[in-house]
């Protein structure tokens, strides 16, 4: 290397500066660090072609005709796909300008209090945040609708507890944006946020799924191995994990003690404001497309001399993860259980 030289000081951009120059703006990449940019780029731009071949599906799925969800709901739905959609696109702008500064040192994207510059080069999508919290939004209301049919006290405390969880969220969110500075972006305690409230959503509605199959074995005899309620069980745990994983894989590269796999570190945690908008769009699809089956939540008892399971007193409720309604109800797969 030759004498002009200096190694750079700037955090996650190995370079080297030219004749003593500020290192934020006249620098060259190393070729290793260049190349996994350019490979964790097209990665992000995979990522983000699959959001939008999901957006596009899930468009179709809400106004098909064979949808479940009402007027209010389907523009509720298309508010949040289209934010979502805008969220995933951003995150690709704002890898694409990442780019352009490591190869050209475009911007002083050091220059003091410069918060995009410090979110950028700590490789925390602007969009990160908000992304996560529009994920963890969906699953909570996911989780609120399941437990539709437990007693007042039970329902209060999960209301209260999933919009505490949702308010963490959205403060994480809010955090990691507001204390960022030009040294130091937080990403730290927003992935620690998004894995704890995962995992507690994921406890959730495992619990009560669990639970009500159980009721239906005692009941009905059904001992199905891959019966509906373990079919809803998996796609909404599998959202969470999706999640949980890429953001656990960041969060260790990026403590790791390894100069190797700290540099690695940027691939999850570019694909991940992606991951977070691909994980509730599978959910909106299924739902919408009614291939997630149907059950009614089973509360006390039920009459068992009928051939057709009946609600004795009062209404039912549904997880509503199913196709509309049918006039002729019977205990089959797709079929909702009327009980009491």
């Amino acid at each position: 290397m030759d004498s002009d030289m200096t190694n750079s000081t700037v955090p996650g951009n190995p370079c080297y500066a030219i004749g003593g120059a500020d290192p934020a703006l006249n620098c060259i990449p190393e070729p290793a660090f260049t190349k996994q940019v350019m490979y964790t780029t097209l990665a992000a731009t995979v990522a983000w072609c699959i959001v939008v071949a999901l957006s596009i599906t899930a468009f179709r799925g809400i106004y098909s005709a064979k949808s479940v969800y009402s007027s209010r709901m389907k523009s509720t739905l298309l508010c949040y796909t289209v934010l979502m959609t805008l969220f995933s696109t951003g995150a690709l702008v704002q890898n694409v300008v990442f780019v352009q500064n490591v190869l050209f040192s475009m911007f002083d994207f050091y220059s003091e209090s410069n918060i995009i510059g410090a979110l950028i080069y700590d490789s925390v999508a602007v969009t990160l945040p908000f992304a996560a919290s529009g994920a963890d939004g969906l699953m909570a209301w996911r989780c609120w609708v399941l437990y539709n049919g437990v007693n007042r006290r039970l329902r209060i405390a999960v209301s209260c507890l999933l919009v505490l969880l949702f308010l963490c969220s959205l403060t994480s969110a809010v955090l990691t944006i507001v204390l960022a500075d030009a040294n130091f972006a937080p990403a730290t305690p927003l992935l620690a946020v998004t894995i704890t409230i995962n995992l507690i959503l994921s406890g959730l509605i495992v619990s009560r799924l669990l639970y009500h199959e159980r009721a239906l074995k005692s009941v009905l005899g059904v001992k199905e191995k891959t019966s509906p309620l373990r079919r809803i069980m998996a796609m909404c745990v599998e959202s969470c994990a999706l999640i949980v994983i890429f953001a656990v894989i960041s969060l260790g590269m990026e403590w790791s003690p390894s100069d190797l796999v700290w540099n690695l570190s940027l691939i999850p945690a570019t694909l991940l404001p992606h991951i977070c908008v691909i994980s509730p769009f599978l959910i909106i699809i299924r739902v919408a497309n009614g291939r997630a089956p149907s059950t009614t939540l089973l509360p006390s008892s039920v009459d068992s001399d009928s051939t057709d399971v009946e609600i004795k007193a009062g209404k039912h409720r549904s997880i509503r993860f199913n196709r509309p309604e049918s006039t002729q109800m019977s205990v089959s797969p797709g079929i909702r259980f009327i009980v009491q």
